[in-house]
C-alpha cells in the first residue's frame, strides 16, 4: 500500500477542514436565522396583546443576543476553515512581527457576494427600524401596542445592529476596491498603519461601533415613547449620534489606507 506524500496529506487535511468549516458556517447561519425569526415573532406576538406578549419581547432581547453571539462565533470560525487556514507562525517567522504566534490566510469574498450581503443587512435593518421610527412619529404600530416599549427596544437594538453590519460590509467593500487600486504602488509596510489596520482591524471596529450607536441613538432621539424621557435626553442622543456617525466615517476613510500596511487583505495574525 502506497504511503501518501506530505503534499497529499496536507491536501486531504485541507479538504477535511473545508467540509467541517462548511458545517460550522451552516450552524452559524441557522442560529442567525433563528435569532432574526424570534425578533420578528416577538413583534407579531405583541400584536395579540396581553402581558405575556410583552414578556416575550423582553425575554427575546437577551435570547436574540445570545443567538447572535454564538452565530458570530460559528460563522467566523467556519468561514476561516472553509475559505482558508490557520497555522502556527513558522521559524523563521512568516510575518513582519516575529512575536505573532498564529498566522492565517483565506480567500477574499468576491464583490457580487459582498453586495448581496450588504443588501440583506440593510433590508433587515429597514424592516426593523422603519416601523419603530414610523410608530414614534405617527403613533402607529408598534407604538400603538400595549407592550410597545419592549418591542421598540428589541427592534431598535437589533435593527441598529443590522445597520452596523451592513455599514461594516460596505466599508469592507470600499477597502477592498481601494486596496486593489493601490496594489501596484510598491509601498513597504509602515509600522503604525500595520499595527492599527492589520493587527487590530481598527477601521472595522470604528465603523461597526460607530454605526451601531449612530443608528440606535438616532432612532430614540425621535422617540415619544416613555422608554426615554425625550425632553431630557433628546439633545445628548443627537450629539452621540453625530459623534458616532463621524467615527464611522473615519473608520471608512481609514480602511482605504489598508494598502499602507504592506499586507494582503486575505491574511491575519494573532498573539498569545
Amino acid at each position: 500500500m502506497a504511503h501518501k506524500t506530505s503534499d497529499e496529506l496536507r491536501a486531504a487535511n485541507r479538504r477535511s477542514n473545508q467540509r467541517f468549516g462548511s458545517i460550522v458556517s451552516a450552524i452559524g447561519a441557522l442560529l442567525a436565522v433563528a435569532g432574526l425569526a424570534l425578533t420578528y415573532a416577538a413583534g407579531a406576538a405583541a400584536s395579540g396583546g396581553g402581558s405575556a406578549s410583552g414578556d416575550l419581547a423582553e425575554t427575546s432581547t437577551t435570547t436574540v443576543g445570545v443567538l447572535a453571539f454564538f452565530s458570530l462565533c460559528a460563522l467566523i470560525t467556519g468561514e476561516q476553515m472553509r475559505r482558508g487556514s490557520i497555522r502556527a507562525n513558522p521559524t523563521p517567522p512568516d510575518t513582519a512581527t516575529p512575536s505573532a504566534t498564529m498566522v492565517s490566510s483565506f480567500r477574499v469574498l468576491g464583490t457580487p457576494w459582498r453586495v448581496v450581503w450588504i443588501v440583506i443587512a440593510f433590508t433587515i435593518a429597514a424592516s426593523l427600524l422603519g416601523p419603530v421610527i414610523a410608530g414614534f412619529l405617527t403613533g402607529a404600530w408598534p407604538h400603538s401596542l400595549s407592550a410597545h416599549e419592549a418591542v421598540e427596544v428589541l427592534w431598535a437594538i437589533y435593527g441598529s445592529l443590522a445597520f452596523a453590519t451592513g455599514l461594516t460590509l460596505l466599508s469592507s467593500l470600499i477597502k477592498v476596491r481601494a486596496t486593489a487600486r493601490r496594489a501596484s504602488s510598491g509601498k513597504p509596510s509602515q509600522a503604525g498603519w500595520r499595527f492599527w489596520l492589520y493587527r487590530w482591524r481598527a477601521d472595522m471596529w470604528l465603523v461597526s461601533v460607530g454605526g451601531f450607536f449612530a443608528a440606535v441613538c438616532a432612532v430614540f432621539a425621535v422617540s415619544e415613547s416613555t422608554v426615554l424621557e425625550r425632553s431630557s435626553v433628546q439633545g445628548p442622543l443627537i450629539v452621540v449620534a453625530i459623534v458616532a456617525s463621524a467615527i464611522a466615517v473615519a473608520g471608512i476613510a481609514l480602511g482605504t489606507q489598508f494598502w499602507r500596511t504592506g499586507e494582503s487583505l486575505g491574511s491575519g495574525e494573532s498573539y498569545d
